[in-house]
């Protein structure tokens, strides 16, 4: 994979980095001046910083498992397979682990909503739904019961993205998000 360093300013690339036998995904500003992102090696996935200045890569899972890391002030969450399907949280400053949430249903697209929420997808009969996870309550909420898969689930203000296969093709939907009914 190569990471390209582009200058919004100056509209123009400023560097270019590559970092060879990992297919990267899931790309996260860690703070001012490193990246997240999960990478893929063969069929094993883990969780990887990568500092801007430097061009200093860091491994900071080795299960082989890991994917979807968002920061949220000092701690990282991530998916993780490892023993179920996880939700994981990582203390950037102990480097402790906590499992948050566990689920004998398949999670993914993990996303950070305002600071205070997870949203993500879970596959609940055969379809994935979208879910909230409330990190100061700890409270899982359900927010889509459709008859199709949504996936890549994103909160903005007040409304919900996510993709869904519809009429034989994956589309964009946008529904109006109101915390209170859910």
């Amino acid at each position: 994979s190569i990471i390209h360093i582009y200058d919004i300013k100056n509209f123009k690339f400023i560097n270019e980095i590559s970092i060879p036998y990992l297919f990267i995904s899931d790309i996260n500003p860690l703070n001012d001046s490193s990246l997240i992102f999960s990478a893929m090696c063969g069929f094993r996935s883990d969780i990887y910083t990568f500092k801007i200045n430097t061009g200093e890569l860091g491994m900071l899972t080795e299960s082989g498992d890991n994917y979807c890391p968002v920061v949220v002030n000092n701690k990282i969450y991530f998916i993780s397979n490892t023993n179920k399907n996880s939700i994981v949280e990582m203390d950037t400053i102990s480097g402790k682990l906590k499992t948050i949430f566990s689920s004998e249903q398949a999670i993914s697209h993990l996303n950070c909503v305002n600071e205070k929420m997870l949203v993500f997808s879970k596959k609940m009969n055969g379809l994935d739904d979208i879910f909230t996870f409330d990190l100061q309550a700890g409270n899982l909420r359900q927010i889509t019961r459709n008859n199709n898969s949504n996936l890549a689930p994103q909160i903005s203000g007040n409304y919900f993205y996510f993709f869904s296969f519809y009429k034989y093709k994956y589309q964009l939907f946008l529904d109006v998000y109101n915390p209170a009914e859910y």
